[in-house]
């Protein structure tokens, strides 16, 4: 098995695992080892691996209709997929547009807002605002709004900065403020920024209503930050977009996290979960009032790939949907993230460097600083205390994601993301729990914290 051909991704590390096969929540290395998949893929796969009602429709579909070309032709699959998205919300959102995932559904979605104020004779609005440390995809236009320097700086050249705000970051706020006592000045940041980049060129603001990678699970705890987003977007004429790839379908305890949050957006995008993690899948959701202008004006929305609404990706998202209500994943999920939340919690005060547990659901983010009443980050020597407390976790058999420099206005930090599978249970949880306690302790203890 010769991996010299193959750019595996940008890190260019020579320590990766050979996995060879997987079941339920756990891979299997080449080695024989065995390992706990903490970070589900990294928050993807929630029917956990090898899931046979899955396998089976897969299998069904590509010996029934495999491939359906959407410029020319239809398939009652992708139609009924659309139907299924739409009921997950209640029916709010009716208009669905289906891609392969997460940057192509961001990609998507700005092309969609542009298109709306062309429709309504506004075509110099164009520009999509979005908050630092935040992260819409790898292709152009989705690193573009992104906020990360790490990920958007190789790039910057090929695309235009539209503005950005600071991100809802109550644990290290960029003003220094505590949520109860706050005046969401990172919710008013929106408003000078749009008056800087002249309202007459905003189309959108995009946001992640929980953050992902970036700064782990982080999230406005002063819940009046989505009421003021929305306010300050309707002043302007301006669409409210939530990227909601990592937090959609059932990963918060909700169906979507708007409806926790209580505050709805004009569109929404989506991914990872809406497939289970079994087949490439994403899109956007909107509503008969983004899609009659455009096409009664225009005619026309000139996005798209070759394998949008293919019928077994379709076929599959169905699925997928259907166990998720009849199984009760999602209160599962709501349950399940309590009682972490609180393991998680009860952990923090028997170890230094846990400054922070946060996240809703199984989306659940844990920040390790120097000083808790600080909040500074961990001094850095050769290697990042995240790098070395996720090996720590592979040596024991167990898979997280930990990050580092995402969160201190992405120049430090590190951090650590929770995103079991749906079908996780107790026992899995406690053997986690364990592995990362472990894993913490050596950690400290190889940093000098203990």
């Amino acid at each position: 098995m010769d991996s010299r051909y193959l750019i595996q991704n940008y890190m260019f590390k020579d320590d990766f695992i050979t996995v060879v096969k997987a079941k339920g929540i756990r891979l299997y290395g080449i080695d024989g080892r065995e390992y706990l998949d903490c970070s589900a893929s990294p928050l993807s796969n929630t029917l956990g691996y090898g899931n046979e009602e899955m396998i089976e429709t897969i299998s069904e579909q590509l010996k029934q209709l495999s491939f359906a070309y959407r410029v020319e032709l239809e398939n009652p699959m992708t139609n009924q997929a659309a139907a299924d998205v739409s009921e997950w919300t209640n029916g709010e959102f009716n208009k669905v547009f289906f891609v392969s995932g997460g940057s192509e559904a961001t990609e998507a979605v700005m092309g969609l807002a542009k298109e709306y104020h062309l429709a309504n004779g506004k075509a110099g609005k164009y520009k999509i605002i979005s908050r630092w440390i935040s992260y819409h995809g790898s292709t152009k236009g989705a690193l573009s709004i992104s906020g990360l320097p790490l990920r958007r700086n190789m790039m910057q050249q090929y695309f235009p900065e539209m503005g950005h705000i600071p991100p809802a970051y109550c644990y290290q706020c960029w003003y220094g403020k505590q949520p109860g006592s706050c005046d969401l000045e990172c919710a008013k940041a929106l408003e000078d920024e749009i008056i800087m980049q002249d309202p007459n060129t905003v189309a959108a603001f995009i946001m992640e209503p929980l953050s992902g990678t970036s700064i782990a699970a982080a999230y406005p705890l002063n819940e009046r930050y989505f009421e003021k987003i929305r306010i300050i977007c309707d002043k302007y004429d301006i669409l409210l977009i939530y990227d909601e790839v990592m937090t959609g379908f059932g990963r918060t305890g909700y169906n979507m996290a708007f409806n926790r949050f209580k505050v709805k957006p004009d569109m929404f995008t989506f991914g990872k979960s809406v497939s289970g993690g079994y087949y490439p899948a994403g899109g956007v959701a909107t509503t008969d009032n983004i899609i009659a202008p455009i096409k009664d004006n225009i005619g026309l929305f000139p996005v798209g790939y070759t394998w949008c609404g293919n019928p077994v990706v379709s076929r599959v998202i169905s699925k997928t949907i259907e166990i998720y209500k009849r199984d009760h994943l999602v209160e599962k999920v709501k349950k399940d993230g309590e009682y972490l939340l609180t393991e998680l919690n009860s952990m923090a005060n028997r170890h230094p460097t846990m400054g922070d547990v946060r996240g809703l659901g199984l989306m659940l983010g844990v920040e390790f600083v120097q000083d808790k009443g600080t909040k500074e980050p961990i001094k850095k020597d050769k290697k990042s205390f995240a790098a070395a407390f996720g090996h720590a976790c592979v040596e024991r058999g167990m898979i997280i994601e930990a990050m580092s420099g995402s969160n201190i206005k992405a120049q430090a930090g590190d951090l650590a993301l929770w995103g079991p599978q749906y079908v996780s249970t107790m026992d899995d949880y406690g053997q986690m729990l364990q592995i990362f306690e472990e894993s913490l302790t050596q950690t400290e203890k190889e940093f000098g914290f203990q």
